[in-house]
């Protein structure tokens, strides 16, 4: 049986994620042995980790996402774009808990802090709906 606990326990390191992310782009994940970044033991060990949590599966000789690890890759894409723009998401905090800028400023406030990415997307989906709301209405622009 699948667990959160054996789900983040297959991805919680770093070569882990380094091996899952070859494996989600499509790349040899060989590679990594070759390059002296993981031993054999090693590989060995998170691929049987990953097929165990469900997360990869071996087709045609080669090892791939399955349907539930590409959606727990995309969560690992969205936690890093959000730890990456983390300084941005305290902003919006401090704008939503201080009276002293008016709403109708905040947006503004708000386009100015936002780097216009595809992964600022991510992160304004993460969003409750009313600060979705408000930072989806620059968007249109």
């Amino acid at each position: 049986m699948v667990t959160r606990y054996k789900v983040l326990e297959a991805t919680s390191n770093k070569k882990s994620q380094d091996l899952l992310n070859i494996i989600a782009t499509g790349g040899n994940s060989h590679d990594l042995l070759a390059e002296g970044k993981i031993t054999r033991r090693q590989y060995y060990q998170r691929l049987a980790k990953f097929m165990g949590a469900g997360l990869v599966k071996r087709m045609k000789g080669k090892y791939v996402l399955t349907e539930f690890g590409t959606v727990i890759y995309e969560v690992q894409l969205r936690l890093a774009v959000a730890v990456n723009n983390r300084s941005k998401l305290m902003a919006f905090d401090l704008l939503y808990s201080t009276d002293t800028i008016p709403v109708s400023e905040r947006a503004n406030v708000m386009s100015q802090i936002i780097n216009y990415s595809g992964k600022t997307e991510i992160i304004l989906e993460t969003l409750p709906y009313d600060k979705v709301t408000l930072v989806s209405c620059f968007h249109a622009d």
